[in-house]
């Protein structure tokens, strides 16, 4: 059980015995976005989630998967971060995705990505809004997709976006 006022990040060092990306991850967290309204969690539940700003969107819910962190977003997408160094040790592992993910983050919630999904909700995605999405090139099923009839709905983290 855990113990008033101990962080996640010493009951997990002290329960496991070892780093995890959680413990780099939610104190990074807590600094960068200290009003959000984020929860924090343990394994193998969300290690934070933050409350939607809009229904439509849904929580961004963040897991610690051992080598690297799934970031989800309402039912809209997912993405997994990691560093695939093997000259990295697991400590520096898990600082640089707790870099990447609140790096995504700032920009998920400064409205600089843009998240998609079809219609039927069995496809989903983000791209930044500053740049042409991954694909979506003349030959791109993404691009074809995104510019058909069936147009994706498309959504920043504030709601929903033409």
């Amino acid at each position: 059980m855990r113990r008033p006022g101990m962080s996640y990040c010493r009951r997990s060092l002290r329960l496991m015995g070892r780093c995890m990306i959680a413990d780099k991850l939610v104190p990074a967290l807590r600094t960068k976005f200290p009003d959000s309204g984020m929860t924090c969690g343990t394994p193998p539940e969300p290690i934070a989630v933050f409350p939607a700003v809009h229904p439509e969107v849904g929580d961004v819910s963040i897991w610690d998967d051992g080598d690297e962190a799934t970031v989800a977003i309402g039912d809209i997408t997912h993405g997994h971060f990691g560093a695939y160094d093997g000259a990295l040790s697991q400590e520096q592992i898990h600082e640089e995705v707790a870099k990447q993910v609140v790096a995504f983050l700032a920009d998920l919630f400064a409205d600089k990505v843009v998240l998609w999904r079809t219609p039927g909700r069995r496809l989903g995605g983000w791209y930044y809004a500053d740049r042409e999405p991954q694909g979506a090139g003349t030959t791109g099923c993404l691009g074809r997709f995104l510019a058909s009839p069936r147009k994706a709905e498309r959504f920043l983290w504030s709601g929903p976006s033409d």
